[in-house]
């Protein structure tokens, strides 16, 4: 196996960018969803509500992180951005941040309603693995693979891009599934542990280039791969290492988990 594909998300929720070489550290890939979208309480906001945030594109620099809104309008953030922290919610944690004037002006007016882009100023752990994390949902790293697709998308009966999952890796594969009880592997000369399986939610069904939502792939995950309560579809990753990750590098698997970590 070897890796198909690598994505950084500078922003949460907002596009990503395709990579030929990705930089791993403890948190994940070098600037991945160290910025984020907040209302006006300081609470998250993606896709799952404002689906259309994928229509903000994202391109990268030397300079920065470049937004710019299908009017044109056009907003720099910086890689590290310094400034007064406060707090700011993902999920159930409670994240020092530090907000971007000319982005958080950007993406109001393109939501019409008070909105600040936030750089992430403090430290958050997983809740498993002993890792820590980025403004991902959960994990430092996603990884999804080829042959699961493949799979998804006969159950489904139409074709599906893969994008609609977020993944930081795509892994050429065989075996549609595999991935589900990988527990200690390799990504080039770098070292994972997978913790636990990713369950999926609404902004799977959030088309990546049009921000339109449907109702797949998420209605057919519901028949396909239902446990636990939740559907599941990709492998979340803690690093045990770190170094340089490309296209093409070999993947492999040292040891399984006995049943897929999920719940």
């Amino acid at each position: 196996m070897q890796i198909d594909a690598l994505f950084r998300y500078p922003v949460k929720s907002l596009r990503g960018v395709a990579l030929d070489e990705a930089q791993v550290e403890a948190r994940g890939f070098a600037g991945d969803r160290r910025w984020m979208v907040v209302d006006a309480h300081g609470v998250f906001l993606t896709q799952r509500t404002h689906p259309e945030l994928a229509r903000i594109v994202v391109e990268t620099g030397e300079a920065g992180i470049t937004l710019r809104t299908p009017a044109g309008a056009e907003a720099t953030l910086p890689w590290h951005h310094e400034g007064a922290p406060e707090p700011v919610t993902v999920w159930r944690d409670e994240v020092p941040a530090i907000a971007h004037g000319p982005g958080s002006a950007l993406v109001s007016d393109f939501l019409g309603r008070p909105a600040r882009v936030v750089f992430q100023a403090g430290r958050r752990a997983t809740s498993r693995g002993g890792g820590v994390v980025s403004f991902a949902d959960a994990y430092p790293l996603l990884l999804t693979t080829t042959a699961s697709l493949r799979a998804l998308e006969v159950d489904a009966g139409i074709a599906l891009d893969m994008r609609r999952f977020r993944p930081n890796v795509v892994v050429a594969s065989d075996e549609a599934y595999a991935e589900d009880r990988w527990k200690a592997l390799s990504l080039g000369a770098v070292a994972f542990e997978g913790v636990k399986g990713c369950d999926r939610c609404v902004l799977t069904t959030v088309d990546p280039e049009t921000g339109e939502k449907g109702r797949e792939p998420l209605r057919t995950l519901a028949r396909t791969r239902r446990d636990a309560g939740q559907v599941w579809f990709g492998l979340n990753l803690v690093p045990r290492g770190a170094g340089t990750l490309a296209v093409g590098d070999a993947v492999r698997v040292a040891s399984l988990h006995a049943v897929p970590p999920r719940g």
